[in-house]
């Protein structure tokens, strides 16, 4: 089992915390069908959402869509993810602050526990950060039409549904795709996640 903790950023400017509060209850609700939990995800006392996946890639999903959602909102989200282990997921989650305030990682928003001895020989915690951080610094470097084309994509919305909520083409769709990186992520999360063909 894979344990999530996401704390919400942006909620110290007060006028902000209703409408974060909002798209945060929005996400929560609709990230259940796209990454299905062993215990949903739910917002928690702190500016905080907790849950618990069976997978890491699922978890990682849920972590990026209710992210993409927040941004989108004008906040952030920081996520500590660790296997079997609460005090590991915020123990990540300070981690991802920390990065978060290092000129070398100031990207980073999502992180894996490894200190309660499952990463083993094969380094998969390793290889899991190393994803995580890829995929932050994409999405960090992203324009908020970009953020939310590739939310559409994971939802499974086609370039033509995503162009018309955007109010674009559906070639304008595709090269902002590709342009992004958003196609490099969804791809990774592809790899990641258990059951690929949720994504189109």
């Amino acid at each position: 089992m894979v344990v999530l903790v996401g704390r919400v950023s942006g909620t110290h400017r007060p006028w902000k915390r209703p409408h974060l509060q909002r798209a945060l209850e929005a996400v929560v609700a609709e990230v259940e069908d796209l990454a299905p939990s062993v215990q949903p995800l739910t917002p928690a006392p702190g500016e905080e959402v907790c849950g618990t996946y069976a997978h890491v890639g699922t978890a990682a999903l849920a972590a990026l869509l209710v992210r993409l959602a927040l941004l989108d909102a004008g906040g952030d989200l920081h996520t500590g993810l660790a296997v079997d282990d609460w005090r590991g997921a915020r123990r990540a989650v300070r981690t991802t602050e920390a990065h978060a305030a290092s000129p070398r990682s100031r990207s980073a928003r999502t992180w894996l526990d490894g200190d309660d001895g499952h990463d083993g020989d094969d380094g998969w915690v390793a290889a899991v950060n190393a994803h995580l951080l890829l995929r932050d610094e994409l999405v960090g470097g992203m324009s908020p039409r970009a953020r939310r084309l590739l939310a559409h994509h994971l939802r499974g919305r086609s370039q033509a549904e995503a162009a018309q909520h955007e109010g674009i083409t559906q070639p304008a769709v595709s090269q902002a795709l590709a342009r992004s990186g958003a196609r490099a992520v969804v791809r990774a999360t592809e790899l990641l996640h258990p059951a690929p063909t949720m994504l189109r």
